[in-house]
């Protein structure tokens, strides 16, 4: 599974990984975290980089609000998974901002 980098600075870091099973055709790592950085300084900061690493910004049908959603293939014909990732960032009151990292792989058919 790629690696998604954090915002410099994270802490209270936490990471899930949810297997592929009978029912459930995609692999999931669930990563949230808290920074001291607003909501549109972390957005920002994961176009950029996800952008010069060759993920793609979609524009997903229903759309989770103050979130962004990002996926990256191999080429065409390959038989190498399909990754996905859905940013979303909260600000909270004490000026922290609470974020989730939601990255999928999905087996190519």
């Amino acid at each position: 599974m790629p690696t998604i980098p954090l915002y410099d600075g994270a802490f209270d870091i936490k990471t899930q990984d949810i297997p592929r099973s009978k029912t459930n055709d995609v692999t999931t790592r669930i990563i949230t975290y808290r920074c001291n950085a607003n909501q549109q300084e972390v957005l920002a900061f994961y176009q950029q980089v996800l952008a010069r690493e060759g993920w793609r910004l979609n524009s997903p049908q229903t759309p989770i609000p103050d979130a962004l959603y990002f996926s990256i293939s191999s080429d065409v014909g390959s038989r190498d998974p399909v990754y996905g990732v859905r940013i979303s960032a909260k600000d909270l009151d004490d000026r922290t901002t609470d974020v989730e990292i939601n990255l999928g792989e999905y087996l190519a058919r």
